[in-house]
């Protein structure tokens, strides 16, 4: 009914807020934890670095990097 409507409007309004979207990614570039601030437990550390421009050759070799996510329980055979 008309409740089921006012609610997504309500809804869709908060998810197209700038200043929700603006605040979560100055959030996460400023701490390199990716996630909802509240489940910061939940969230991905050290997603964002400084990048590293002392050097031509520092600055290649901090953006050729890779993080490849492995799992802590049990054996994996090494990542190639």
């Amino acid at each position: 009914g008309q409740k089921a409507v006012n609610r997504s409007r309500d809804v869709g309004e908060w998810v197209v807020r700038s200043d929700i979207i603006t605040q979560g990614l100055k959030y996460s570039l400023a701490t390199g934890n990716w996630g909802d601030q509240k489940k910061a437990h939940q969230a991905r550390a050290g997603v964002s670095q400084v990048l590293n421009r002392l050097t031509y050759a520092s600055t290649l070799s901090h953006l050729r990097r890779v993080n490849s996510p492995i799992g802590r329980d049990g054996k994996l055979a090494k990542p190639r």
